[in-house]
């Protein structure tokens, strides 16, 4: 467990995200409170004939849990707040693994201290992470990981159109068996024009400054980012665009020094779809990649399946587009990327698409390097008012660009959801996964059945 900053960082089972993200705007409340409420618990019992992803010697084992998924939030002239999670207790009957929490838990709260310009901001996220950036994803192959920070947001209008914006950030991270915990600050600043309430243009600039705990083999960094960006936030379409350099120097003497770019756009196609796009070149490091990546809204699974992210990532094959996706490391990395997501809302009908391509590039341990394609498709159909069904299909591909290792995982999944009561459902679902190409511990192949009964309690909002 850990060992490190566990009090100070939160830790805990409502620990969560938060993006030390630069914002275009601060929050400015609302005239009156609101809150929103969804609960529900689960309890959870499987079956794996390969538990532990081996070529030979499989392990068959069964595994029983709880869930936890809760949604808060109020908005007011003072204080907001958010509390996401998702969250799976599992216990393996057999003894193979020891117990493990597995999902995400994420809190956001901003405390208006002076309306319309100071903010005092709480964030945190909580998830996992890969030991390994080729093994198969197992309960000894991942740790949970948790990002806590807090600072101000600042926001001063220096005339009709142009504005400062200033945020700074005291961050801790943890990690459950990677000696990479570490503290970090971040300070940022920058000058907008603003050509509308949605739209502005401005100059920002970035200092990150990271202290490994003593005890770790990191070597502290300083990562520098100067930037233009132009922001665009309409009724259907959001947008952000931003280029510049990025310098990085650690104590141990490596530089680097980069042109960088991001694109991120969300489009309403309909009112009931919608597409997400990203691309971008960055330096960056495991827990930067794990905050930004647990904040993309876009998470693979059919949304209100019931088939929670914490349940869809114990597939063996899987390879999620946030979370466990990243590698732990105290080594800094240069990353390419691009994804785009596709997703439809119907009445009876939901379904989605998504892909991503990945190049990681790491400072020092390069046999960390790897180029990964993960492409993935559902949909989910309402039969009648209490019986729907659902098919997910997943594959991805990662390959060493300094090794023979060229992986393709593939996983389907079948899904029932039977709706006993208003608030009682039931879930069955059975889920294939395969294992080729070239990698030290051969291919294979693993199947799992899933039982899962959910219970929403009298007034939770679903």
């Amino acid at each position: 467990m850990f060992s490190r900053r566990s009090s100070r960082a939160c830790l805990g089972l409502f620990a969560l995200l938060a993006a030390p993200a630069f914002s275009q705007t601060l929050p400015r409340g609302g005239t009156a409170p609101t809150a929103v409420q969804s609960v529900a618990l689960s309890t959870t019992l499987g079956f794996s004939d390969n538990i532990r992803g081996e070529n030979n010697d499989q392990e068959s084992e069964t595994i029983a849990g709880v869930g936890l998924q809760l949604r808060l939030g109020k908005e007011h002239r003072r204080l907001n707040y958010s509390l996401h999670t998702d969250l799976q207790y599992l216990d393996y009957l057999g003894n193979t693994f020891d117990a493990e929490l597995m999902g995400q838990a994420n809190f956001d709260a901003d405390l208006v201290i002076v309306p319309e310009m100071l903010t005092f901001v709480v964030q945190d996220n909580f998830g996992q992470q890969q030991n390994s950036p080729f093994a198969p994803s197992t309960p000894e192959t991942r740790q949970n990981v948790n990002v806590f920070g807090a600072g101000p947001d600042l926001r001063v209008e220096l005339g009709d159109v142009l504005v400062m914006l200033g945020s700074g950030r005291y961050m801790l991270e943890n990690y459950e068996t990677t000696a990479a915990d570490n503290e970090r600050t971040q300070a940022q600043l920058g000058f907008y024009h603003e050509f509308s309430a949605d739209s502005s243009l401005g100059v920002m600039a970035q200092n990150t400054n990271v202290t490994y705990d003593e005890d770790t083999t990191g070597v502290d960094f300083e990562r520098n980012e100067y930037l233009l960006r132009y922001r665009l936030s309409a009724r259907r379409t959001a947008m952000l665009v931003e280029g510049g350099q990025s310098k990085f120097s650690a104590d141990d003497g490596i530089e680097r020094d980069i042109w960088l770019y991001r694109a991120n756009l969300s489009r309403l196609i309909t009112t009931r779809t919608y597409v997400v796009f990203a691309a971008g070149r960055e330096l960056s490091d495991s827990g930067s990649l794990f905050v930004s990546t647990s904040a993309d809204p876009v998470q693979p699974g059919t949304g209100n399946s019931g088939q929670s992210d914490a349940f869809t990532e114990m597939g063996l094959g899987g390879m999620p587009l946030s979370g466990s996706g990243i590698v732990a490391s105290t080594d800094s990395l240069e990353l390419r990327y691009a994804r785009a997501s596709w997703r439809l809302a119907a009445p009876r009908t939901r379904a989605y698409v998504s892909g991503e391509m990945r190049e990681e590039r790491y400072f020092t341990g390069t046999s960390q390097n790897r180029d990964v394609q993960v492409f993935s498709g559902g949909i989910e159909r309402n039969l009648s008012a209490a019986l729907r069904l659902g098919i997910d299909v997943s594959h991805s591909i990662r390959q060493s660009d300094i090794s023979d290792v060229d992986l393709q995982d593939t996983m389907y999944r079948l899904s029932a959801f039977w709706q006993a009561t208003r608030r009682l459902e039931l879930s069955l679902a059975g889920e294939h996964s395969v294992r080729s190409g070239s990698t030290a511990g051969g291919g294979f192949d693993d199947n799992r059945i899933w039982a899962r009964l959910i219970w929403t309690p009298r007034g939770a909002v679903q």
